[in-house]
């Protein structure tokens, strides 16, 4: 996305502090001019294939006239930004920060283009200058703790966000990281508490509030229904939680609370597969065979590739006596999916 040499100019700029910036984007060589000069020039990449608006045209005439102004370069970098002109958006937020080092949301803007660009290694590089320029700021130090987790920097993460933790009790989302770097860890028993702490602090952590409840629902534990309907507090048109919670009850084996689940995900979304597919399934195992196929009919409608609900639609019509109907659908199944055993066997059974 980025040129790569460009990109590492950035990062050691930023480390050293260095106020000479970007000679190289212009392809030429220092020329002795003000620091100021050069670094206005450094915003024009030739080879860009942007058209710039009139908005930061005129912006870029005020940065002319005043290249000590660190918020113009800003305001101009998110500017950039919403353009999608990511390589000059870089090169203003680097700018920003060498005017004024001391301010947390340049770093986290910068550091936030490249995180979402998934760009991991520079985006820790430029919060870690952050953090050094500008000490205990909790949003640089949040963002970090969560960078090194992405990059298994798992004890620097711990380090940051128990800190952050210790500082302020308040904080949920160094709870909520705490508890995504224990479960990473396989350290589950941890992680059930850290997002616990998560919770109690703030019952509208939507995230927090759905990874403890797959976590207690692995464990049976019923718990996990009151965190997938906070979810659904949250966020009503959450399928994710519809469907977790629909899934729970199904595993243990509440399948009529599991079936009027499944019921409100199709009234929303009738084009969810596996809410198709689970409702088959419970049909199919209390024995009402006709029912099931529908619901396998209405699966392999929204999703054609769905091997599975072949296979269950052909065993259906097997149940029913439809051996034709099943050999059909056992060779659909093994047309997406060749080695499905089952699908064989059944195919065995009704040449």
């Amino acid at each position: 996305m980025y040129k790569q040499v460009i990109q590492y100019i950035f990062i050691f700029a930023l480390l050293l502090g260095s106020t000479l910036f970007f000679t190289t984007c212009n392809g030429g060589e220092s020329t002795g001019e003000s620091a100021e000069n050069e670094v206005a020039d450094t915003t024009q990449v030739a080879d860009s294939p942007f058209t710039e608006s009139a908005e930061i045209k005129l912006l870029s005439e005020q940065i002319a006239k005043d290249t000590t102004n660190a918020e113009l370069f800003f305001t101009r970098g998110n500017m950039y930004i919403r353009e999608n002109n990511l390589e000059k958006a870089a090169v203003d937020f680097a700018d920003a920060i060498i005017r004024d080092s001391t301010n947390a949301s340049y770093y986290l803007a910068m550091a936030d283009m490249y995180f979402q660009a998934k760009e991991l290694v520079p985006s820790i590089r430029i919060l870690e200058a952050g953090n050094k320029n500008v000490p205990d700021n909790e949003e640089i130090q949040l963002f970090l703790g969560k960078n090194y987790f992405y990059g298994q920097k798992y004890e620097e993460s711990k380090k940051l966000l128990n800190g952050i933790a210790q500082k302020n009790p308040k904080n949920a989302q160094a709870y909520f990281w705490l508890g995504m770097l224990h479960y990473d860890r396989q350290e589950k028993k941890t992680a059930i508490k850290q997002l616990q702490k998560a919770v109690a602090v703030d019952a509208e952590l939507y995230n927090a509030q759905m990874m403890l409840g797959k976590l207690l629902s692995e464990q049976g534990n019923e718990a996990a229904l009151t965190h997938f309907d906070a979810c659904l507090q949250i966020d009503a048109a959450s399928m994710e939680a519809h469907y977790a919670k629909a899934l729970f009850l199904q595993k243990n084996k509440q399948t009529e609370a599991a079936l009027a689940e499944y019921q409100k995900m199709i009234a929303k979304d009738p084009q969810y597969a596996d809410a198709h597919y689970n409702s088959g399934f419970i049909h199919f195992e209390q024995g009402n065979y006709k029912k099931a196929r529908s619901h396998f009919n209405m699966a392999v409608r929204v999703s054609p590739a769905l091997a599975k609900a072949y296979y269950m639609r052909g065993q259906c019509s097997e149940k029913l006596g439809d051996k034709e109907g099943a050999a059909v659908d056992y060779k659909r199944c093994l047309n997406f999916e060749p080695e499905f055993k089952e699908a064989i066997e059944g195919l065995n059974r009704v040449k």
